[in-house]
């Protein structure tokens, strides 16, 4: 006679079965998820079988899976809230924008939502808010996947433009939006759900160089805010394995963090850039991290000033400006909203 275990996980059935996938019809759709829809796509079969009772024979009801239910007497968890929701990317920096009020995603709950494996999957949170000064169209808040909240995001923001733009239905438009460093001016030229948006990024400032041991010794970086904090440096030589070790040893020797910039220069109007984010780690793209390389470069006489440059990141390239004098920085790139949805969010 077969244990109940047995038995149970003979019940267990592949999850695209439940889906409701045709390996024959859909072997395209599962043997490749890096379609932009196949999420979308699963989760909607998902859905629909899900809420039907013969999806789940022996089930307790729509949205078991087909495992046995929890035994009487078991406590449920108080009912979790719908938050709406649209996935956007900028490069692959990746990012969940929500419409609303500050208090309905905290720290807990952003840090829930970026989660990759029982979440949406992302770099952070971006709240977008009613702006406090009229002048604005909007404010921008950012949580990072840890839940910390950094003052600036550049590729957040160009994101935050499109989906300003997307409720505006505007297709040319130019936006004043209010961010934890201040007011940043977006230009917007969409088509379809896609953007370039170039962004006054603000001054650069250099706080000067330090230096410090890491495991291969010395090494020089040179901090940079652009409205968070940032060391940059362009000693040769990081692979990614190093950068992700020592990046957030880097990251900790300076008062509340940093972001960590390793450049190569190709040379007087190309850098790569690779990019240690606090809060994240290594994205595939930072904003905020090519306009401190830019301007480290430039003030260093690497490249020259008023003249774009490419910064090309894991994600791709961006355009980066830095004028004499003032430092203020320009930056140009992509942005795309990849889908939208609700879901539900406990109670923490």
């Amino acid at each position: 006679m077969r244990s109940q275990l047995e038995r149970s996980a003979s019940e267990v059935r592949p999850w695209w079965l439940v889906a409701g996938l045709d390996t024959n019809r859909d072997s395209s759709l599962l043997a490749a998820p890096r379609r932009e829809c196949w999420r979308e796509t699963v989760v909607e079969l998902c859905e629909r079988r899900l809420n039907h009772p013969k999806a789940n024979p022996g089930s307790s009801g729509p949205g078991s899976f087909g495992f046995p239910s929890p035994g009487a007497g078991v406590h449920s968890p108080p009912p979790a809230m719908p938050l709406t929701f649209t996935k956007y990317e900028g490069l692959g920096n990746d990012f969940i924008v929500v419409d609303g009020h500050e208090a309905d995603v905290t720290p807990e709950i952003a840090r829930a939502l970026c989660d990759r494996n029982f979440g949406i999957g992302g770099d952070g949170v971006l709240l977008v808010l009613p702006a406090r000064d009229p002048g604005a169209r909007a404010r921008m808040l950012v949580l990072n996947a840890d839940g910390s909240r950094p003052q600036m995001c550049g590729n957040g923001l160009r994101c935050v433009a499109l989906h300003l733009a997307l409720a505006d239905e505007a297709s040319q438009i130019v936006y004043s939006i209010e961010t934890d460093s201040g007011t940043r001016r977006a230009e917007v030229a969409r088509n379809g759900n896609r953007a370039e948006v170039k962004l006054g990024m603000g001054v650069a400032q250099m706080l000067g160089e330090r230096r410090l041991q890491v495991d291969r010794g010395q090494c020089s970086f040179l901090e940079v805010s652009v409205g968070n904090p940032h060391a940059v440096t362009f000693e040769p030589g990081f692979d990614l394995v190093a950068i992700d070790r020592i990046a957030p040893l880097v990251s900790s020797k300076i008062e509340g963090g940093a972001n960590i910039e390793f450049v190569v220069q190709k040379d007087a109007s190309h850098l790569d850039l690779v990019v240690w984010e606090r809060g994240v780690g290594r994205t595939l793209a930072c904003g905020t991290g090519a306009a401190a390389a830019a301007a480290a470069a430039a003030v260093s006489g690497r490249i020259a000033f008023d003249q774009p440059v490419e910064v090309r990141l894991p994600g791709g390239p961006l355009e980066l400006t830095v004028h004499q004098g003032s430092l203020e920085v320009d930056l140009k790139g992509p942005a795309r909203r990849v889908f939208q949805g609700e879901i539900a969010v406990p109670s923490f």
